[in-house]
């Protein structure tokens, strides 16, 4: 299988029957505005103020890595009965370079380690001033492969 940029939505995705709520939840947000609507006010704060923009995005990191930490701890405490024997979808376990007998545990903790790393990134974009050089342009550059 050929692993994909968007392998953190497409792993999601196929557990969507088990995060989904209600088909409620689907419908709203398969029909809502609110989506598009954020993305376009997001546009327009990032073009008035980077800074702002990384430091939201990094606060909403610190709680993303919180949520995943909570739900690694209710699987661990036996909470997550759906989880628990559920093996890690092939394109989380090529993307993350997971075992091959990988569990929706190990998922779990790759994407938390994932967030843990954006949150880092985008509170230090949003520290730096204009004039400053990214720090993270050179890694990003030196451990990828753009073909």
């Amino acid at each position: 299988m050929k692993c994909v940029p968007r392998a953190f939505l497409l792993t999601l995705l196929t557990f969507w029957h088990i995060l989904s709520l209600s088909c409620h939840s689907q419908t709203y947000w398969s029909f809502s505005p609110s989506p598009g609507l954020f993305v376009s006010m997001f546009w327009i704060a990032y073009f008035l103020s980077p800074r702002f923009c990384h430091k939201f995005v990094g606060y909403l990191e610190e709680e993303a890595v919180k949520t995943y930490t909570h739900c690694i701890e209710s699987l661990d405490k036996g909470e997550l009965k759906m989880w628990e024997n559920t093996k890690a979808p092939q394109i989380a376990v090529c993307y993350w370079r997971l075992p091959g007998d990988a569990m929706m545990r190990d998922v779990l903790l790759a994407i938390r380690a994932d967030e843990g790393h954006h949150r880092e990134v985008n509170h230090t974009l949003g520290s730096m001033r204009p004039s400053e050089t990214n720090p993270f342009s050179w890694s990003m550059t030196s451990h990828h492969q753009y073909t």
